[in-house]
């Protein structure tokens, strides 16, 4: 058992931060291509942890999102996520965000008990985006997620945090 004096294990929370260019290549997808389509999508955003203390994580989608093969800026980490586009505003106020999220976590969960998560650690940045753009008068309403998974409190860290300069030397 660890330490009762250490904190237990807690996640960063995600910001969304979705650029004027998603919602444009968004449009250009919905109009050529998706239209009436409601199927999720995969799409990439990305994260930058070198934010000074006090600014809140960011994850950003941009025009790139829809594009699986696009780079990812420098010194930022990949996410991968799904976008639900829907219909309508009715379809979107009533979906069902509690599901959704249960199998954005079930595939996590999954992928660290099958060892794909070693592998290959971006399937552990998942995120959802639930959207709805109303294309006529340009009003974009989304809800975006990230699923974390809930570890028992019986789990307590066994050794305080330490930044990565502590534990990697600059080069790495």
């Amino acid at each position: 058992m660890g330490d009762p004096g250490l904190a237990k294990l807690q996640f960063a929370p995600f910001n969304s931060a979705l650029d004027v260019g998603f919602w444009h290549e968004l449009t250009q997808k919905k109009l050529n291509e998706y239209r009436l389509d409601e199927a999720p999508k995969d799409i990439k955003g990305y994260y930058y942890n070198g934010d000074s203390a006090g600014l809140p994580t960011r994850l950003t989608l941009e025009f790139s999102a829809f594009d699986m093969s696009a780079s990812t800026p420098a010194h930022c980490c990949p996410a991968m996520g799904t976008l639900h586009n829907t219909n309508t505003l009715e379809a979107f106020k009533t979906a069902d965000k509690k599901l959704l999220l249960e199998q954005s976590a079930n595939e996590i969960w999954e992928a660290i008990k099958s060892g794909a998560a070693l592998e290959n650690p971006m399937l552990l940045n998942k995120f959802l985006l639930l959207t709805f753009a109303d294309l006529k008068k340009y009003h974009f309403y989304y809800w975006f997620c990230c699923p974390a998974l809930c570890l028992p409190e019986s789990i307590p860290l066994i050794r305080g945090p330490v930044s990565l300069d502590q534990r990697l030397s600059p080069k790495q």
